[in-house]
């Protein structure tokens, strides 16, 4: 977890603000595979919902700041 949050904490300083608070979706997706992983958690299908939301968000999010960076280069 140490090192975890050591590689997290320096991304987030590197990125702007508004893309580190999308990218903290992922945090409780990670936490609910590991507990599938490593604690034997059973998996519910309502986790899909959960999981999709996120990724949508930081899809939308990427999606976002590479088009911004696009019109900034023309």
């Amino acid at each position: 977890m140490a090192l975890g949050s050591v590689i997290w904490y320096r991304g987030v300083a590197r990125v702007p603000v508004s893309t580190s608070a999308g990218y903290m979706g992922v945090m409780p997706v990670s936490a609910l595979v590991l507990s599938y992983v490593l604690l034997g958690e059973p998996f519910r299908w309502v986790h899909l919902i959960g999981f999709s939301v996120v990724l949508a968000g930081v899809g939308l999010i990427s999606w976002s700041h590479a088009r911004m960076g696009k019109e900034m280069d023309h």
